[in-house]
């Protein structure tokens, strides 16, 4: 199951849907639940010129939504990744982080 995230690009002010896929280590746990490394694998390109738009375009997804907001300075290609849980939503009480 595929993961979304925020990416603001600070230069145009511009709310960027961002797509993350599960890409694991070679010694990652990729049991349903477990956190392994997942890409960034494309964001909307034009973007919108505010958060709720860019939180509303994806409501129709069938894609767990992270709650992360990335910072962007608009320069360079914005890839990423971060640790998710493998085909599970975050929990309420935890939180996703930027992979070292």
């Amino acid at each position: 199951m595929l993961h979304w995230a925020l990416l603001h690009d600070k230069a145009a002010d511009r709310w960027h849907p961002i797509i993350f896929r599960p890409s694991p280590r070679p010694s990652d746990d990729v049991d349903e639940g477990k956190y392994c490394r997942h890409r960034s694998s494309g964001h909307h390109t034009q973007g919108f010129p505010s958060k709720a738009e860019a939180v509303a375009s994806m409501a129709e997804e069938q894609i767990f939504a992270t709650g992360i907001v990335l910072a962007w300075d608009g320069q360079g290609i914005p890839a990423t990744t971060l640790e998710l849980p493998y085909g599970r939503a975050i929990a309420p009480e935890t939180s996703a982080s930027p992979a070292p």
